[in-house]
């Protein structure tokens, strides 16, 4: 059984509102319970995992208790958040689903299909991989997400997070919305080598990638239609959004 885990920890400064971003309402429902909804339609799904760090009263109010909570006390990144989940999922065999609380719109289906990929291709590593056409219109949003990086044969090379790359790079449109489906034992044994980025020491989940290549086992992808990628980290982001509701 799948265990889903879904980061919820961050301030969301940038969405100018009092409450945790995951609680913006899109058609009426917070963020958050559009990925509730949806891995209730995922079969064999467990009861996700909810990281929460700043106002995370809040986001059990609304939310309610027929989920676990997990706290995040130090809020420097989401390997952080994973990382305080490994004693629940280090000691299970199926794999870890790793969602944002902030991209709300992830099918279903895709799930079953990163789930899939993970068993058939015998994968320790599977994540999501969006290719847009601009990054213009309902496309800006994304062009603050990670990029992919391959090397000339086209195999991968690594993941950058936005702020970490070069001009150049980020013309690429390749982009990862930060979807994972791992293997819970590798993951535990990887987090801890996960290397703080940049001046504000943040521990990203894109590291794994480099530590997964250097570790040699396979590494696999799911893609994800442009919508399912959206992610909303600013009242622009949520302008954006709109086009896909």
């Amino acid at each position: 059984m799948l265990q889903p885990i879904i980061l919820v920890a961050g301030k969301g400064t940038r969405m100018q509102t009092a409450e945790p971003k995951t609680l913006f309402p899109l058609k009426g429902k917070p963020m958050i319970n559009w990925l509730l909804d949806m891995l209730a339609e995922v079969e064999g799904a467990k009861s996700p995992l909810i990281v929460i760090g700043h106002n995370g009263d809040m986001i059990r109010e609304r939310v309610g208790d027929a989920y676990t909570y997990v706290t995040q006390t130090e809020l420097t990144g989401p390997a952080s958040g994973v990382a305080v989940c490994a004693p629940i999922f280090s000691t299970q065999s199926d794999p870890v689903v790793i969602l944002y609380g902030d991209n709300p719109f992830v099918a279903a289906d895709t799930i079953r299909a990163a789930e899939n990929i993970f068993n058939t291709e015998k994968a320790t590593l599977v994540f999501g991989v969006v290719e847009v056409p601009h990054f213009a219109d309902e496309y800006a949003a994304f062009y603050k997400f990670s990029r992919i990086l391959r090397k000339a044969d086209g195999t991968l090379d690594r993941l950058v997070e936005y702020k970490y790359t070069t001009e150049e790079q980020r013309q690429l449109r390749e982009v990862s919305p930060g979807v994972f489906c791992i293997d819970p034992v590798w993951l535990a044994g990887a987090l801890p080598r996960v290397v703080p980025a940049g001046e504000g020491g943040e521990y990203y989940l894109t590291d794994l990638i480099r530590i997964a290549l250097e570790d040699g086992v396979t590494i696999a992808t799911v893609p994800l239609a442009p919508r399912e990628g959206v992610g909303i980290n600013s009242i622009e982001d949520a302008a954006c959004a709109q086009f896909f509701l």
